[in-house]
């Protein structure tokens, strides 16, 4: 972890330096940390993808990479900055750390204590986490190359992993998924910066931005998706970067804030598609910037320089799926009403599947009952729940500023401001065309830069405020500090991921820890049976140098990442379409109320019948309804017989597990 935090250093301080101010620069603080960020993340992805590319992805050789370039940024710019006259900080202005804003900042310490335990703690634990973020991760970790994981598991395989290769920065280093949980809220952190920067360039004051900021993390979908494994965050983030680079071109005419749009717009499409949305938002801004101070021969000049900064980033993914595929936006393919799903449903070859109804379009339903869709809106259906929702800030305050900006807007004829508020118009239109209406409540993370945007409306409101009704700026701050205290106590109750810490610090205090993987017996049933046989795998091998481990379980809930253990140490039996030998150890999920367990290889099934008549394999005893079978050799090793009893020892004096058996 050391090693870690000075190579990630090294890496942002080469840029942060190479992006010294200077007399004519159009830069400033907040965008020299906004790029900072963003070209330290392109770095390490782009050299993560290199490497993973050509086969050759192996620590030493990433953090030479990464260093050699670092090393080299440092060293230029401390030259650099030696050369340059110095440039003094801006004079004048509020103060942005005001009582408000402490408290904001002091309950964000606490937040980030929470994080830094349950991350400490608890496995990963988002459904989308263990179904296909992670796996490619841990199979990239252990084969130093980037591989196609079976479609027919999950055809999410072959989305782009731009954002995922921020959590592959981490676990190249420590060959563990112990803080995996947390990179998602180190890019929630930077968030509040991007958020401040894009205010104070619209004409905020340092305090509101700062304030508007502080209230992005506290959102309770951000707060959720913080401690997950999900890129909601990571691609929201980089959409609000791209509009701040738009803004700050049209402002200045700066050619690199115009190369940022184009680096921020390419990373965003290495994470999700879906960026395709916001950089049809943005091109608009960037093109009438151009045309504005040079006409056509300019526009030409910066449309290159915008693709040449954009491609490399996505080029891999788009380029691998075209040619294994035949569509670059596998498992999606873009046509006239967006990006839909080519890619099929894997479970629709399973006996007994039945796909869910359609219940028709969002925009159908808007459109059919206005009323009763905008109140149900206004419920903020996913609040403390699922994957959190956007909380009273938004709905309270920030959509109303929303609205407030766009009509000035208009009013105006300020054509920069016009532009930037359509993206929540092009965002919000395009969710709604694309989503089941029964899919909204789950849905709302898709569309987090609305979010982004709301918060800086209401820093710019604030301001207007402050002349037109000065009685109501401190109502609506202390308001905001109220909701956000209640969202970090809402954020006990989500479910996916769980942030409950109890079973965990009773276990570590009791001496009763075995495998963060038990803790799967906080989740819901189908995982929580399975949570004894995974943890017990995990227990077993973590000194055992690994095993291959198979898993039969029904379709929805056959999540393989925790076969490879907390350490990274076990293989996926079920990924290898012709394994070297039989399974070291089966894990079978009890099948019941006409569940049917899946196998990726029909050709090559393991029944919990063929198993029990293998002499080879003896059944481990858990206390669950899941079945577990080892090969009779491995339990023979040394040591082997005593860590089992331990196991076993340990998880039966601990809490009851979920679905257990009498």
């Amino acid at each position: 972890m050391l090693f870690l935090f000075l190579v990630t250093g090294l890496v942002l301080a080469g840029w942060w330096l190479l992006l010294a101010p200077t007399p004519s620069s159009s830069t400033g603080r907040a965008g020299r940390l906004v790029y900072t960020g963003l070209l330290s993340a392109a770095q390490i992805v782009g050299t993560e993808i290199l490497l993973g590319a050509t086969g050759l992805f192996r620590l030493p050789l990433l953090a030479g990479s990464v260093l050699a370039v670092s090393l080299a940024a440092v060293a230029a710019g401390w030259r650099r900055r030696r050369q340059l006259p110095a440039v003094a900080p801006a004079a004048g202005g509020d103060g942005a750390l005001d009582p408000v804003n402490l408290v904001l900042l002091a309950l964000l310490l606490a937040v980030a204590a929470w994080m830094a335990v349950a991350t400490w703690l608890l496995p990963p634990r988002g459904v989308d986490d263990i179904v296909y973020h992670l796996p490619p991760l841990y199979d990239l970790v252990q084969t130093g190359r980037i591989n196609i994981l079976p479609t027919q598991i999950r055809v999410q395989f072959l989305l782009p992993l731009g954002g995922d290769f921020l959590y592959l920065w981490l676990l190249a280093f420590t060959h563990a998924d112990t803080w995996v949980d947390g990179v998602q809220f180190v890019v929630a952190l930077f968030g509040i910066g991007v958020v401040a920067a894009l205010a104070r360039s619209l004409g905020a004051s340092r305090r509101d931005a700062l304030f508007a900021g502080l209230l992005w993390l506290f959102v309770p979908v951000v707060l959720a998706q913080s401690a997950s494994n999900y890129v909601e965050i990571i691609l929201a983030v980089t959409q609000l970067v791209l509009l701040y680079a738009a803004v700050r071109f049209w402002q200045t005419g700066g050619w690199l804030h115009l190369a940022m749009a184009g680096l921020a717009a390419g990373f965003g499409l290495g994470v999700k598609y879906s960026m395709l949305v916001s950089i049809a938002g943005a091109l608009p801004i960037l093109l009438a910037a151009l045309w504005r101070d040079g006409g056509l021969t300019r526009a030409l000049r910066g449309a290159g320089l915008f693709a040449l900064a954009a491609a490399p980033l996505p080029a891999f993914w788009l380029g691998r799926n075209w040619l294994v595929t035949g569509y670059p936006l596998f498992p999606y393919g873009l046509g006239a009403t967006g990006l839909t799903d080519v890619g099929g449903n894997p479970a629709s070859a399973l006996p007994g599947f039945v796909p869910e109804p359609a219940a028709g379009s969002a925009l159908g339903a808007l459109l059919d009952t206005p009323v009763r869709f905008v109140l149900y809106l206004f419920e903020d259906p996913g609040l403390g729940s699922l994957n959190g929702g956007f909380g009273l800030v938004f709905w309270g305050c920030a959509l109303p500023a929303l609205a407030w900006c766009a009509w000035r807007a208009v009013a105006r004829r300020d054509w920069l401001a016009v532009l930037l508020w359509a993206q929540v118009l092009l965002v919000v239109f395009t969710f709604l065309v694309q989503t089941d209406v029964s899919r909204v409540r789950f849905n709302l993370r898709l569309i987090l830069v609305v979010v982004g945007l709301g918060l800086v409306a209401l820093s710019l409101l604030l301001r207007e405020l402050r002349e037109a009704a000065p009685w109501t700026v401190p109502a609506l701050r202390v308001a905001g500090v109220a909701v956000s205290l209640l969202a970090v106590v809402q954020l006990g109750a989500n479910t996916l991921p769980t942030m409950q810490v109890r079973d965990a610090l009773t276990g570590r205090g009791n001496g009763l820890a075995t495998s963060p993987f038990i803790h799967y017996r906080q989740s819901g049933p189908d995982m929580a049976q399975l949570a004894p046989a995974f943890a017990a795998v995990d227990y077993l091998t973590q000194d055992a140098g690994g095993w291959q481990v198979s898993l039969a379980a029904e379709w929805r809930v056959f999540n393989t990442t925790p076969l490879f253990g907390s350490r990274l140490q076990n293989g996926v039996w079920n990924f290898a379409a012709e394994p070297a030998g039989p399974a070291d150890a089966l894990i079978f999920q009890q099948a019941a109320f006409g569940q049917q367990l899946f196998y990726p290889w029909p050709d090559r099934r393991v029944t919990p019948d063929d198993v029990r008549r293998d002499a080879r394999y003896v059944r481990v005893p858990l206390p669950a309804t899941a079945e577990l079978w080892v090969l009779r050799s491995r339990l023979a090793e040394p040591g082997m017989d005593a860590r089992l009893k331990e196991f076993s020892r340990r998880v039966a004096a601990g809490p009851a597990v979920q679905g257990a058996s009498p």
